[in-house]
């Protein structure tokens, strides 16, 4: 487990140019786990903390994607949507996560519209679109 963390904070000064403090090998074995996060000094002398730098940048992509509702599901293949905001197009993921259709979605009104995937085998998909969150369909 040392070594891992070691060779993650190598390749992290590598990859980053972050400046890696020294330690003698006395202190390896009196090194506490961090209790919220690591340090770092990067290139320019600023501090930022991996720990709370990519909770945060997650929890802001989170935050920022809209949402919509996919019904019936599981599907015969006529799936509607509905939210308060809707995409233009919808991409289709299969269960191992490659593009299986591109769909422009048939909007009824401001909050309502309608997608039609015919002719893809039974199983489960992701229908995606940039901005959205995710949505699983079981298509029977």
């Amino acid at each position: 487990m040392k070594y891992s963390i070691l060779a993650f904070m190598i390749l992290l000064s590598l990859f980053t140019n972050a400046q890696v403090k020294k330690i003698s090998i006395t202190q390896v074995s009196n090194l506490q786990r961090p209790s919220s996060s690591a340090l770092f000094t990067g290139q320019h002398g600023g501090r930022f903390s991996i720990n709370q730098s990519l909770h945060s940048q997650h929890q802001g992509y989170v935050k920022g994607l809209k949402s919509y509702k996919v019904f019936p599901n599981p599907s015969d293949g006529i799936v509607k949507l509905q939210g308060k905001a809707l995409p233009s197009f919808v991409l289709i993921y299969n269960s191992q996560g490659f593009i299986v259709d591109k769909i422009i979605v048939k909007l009824f009104d401001a909050e309502n519209a309608e997608i039609v995937i015919k002719g893809l085998p039974s199983g489960l998909y992701i229908i995606q679109s940039e901005g959205f969150t995710p949505q699983r369909l079981q298509l029977n």
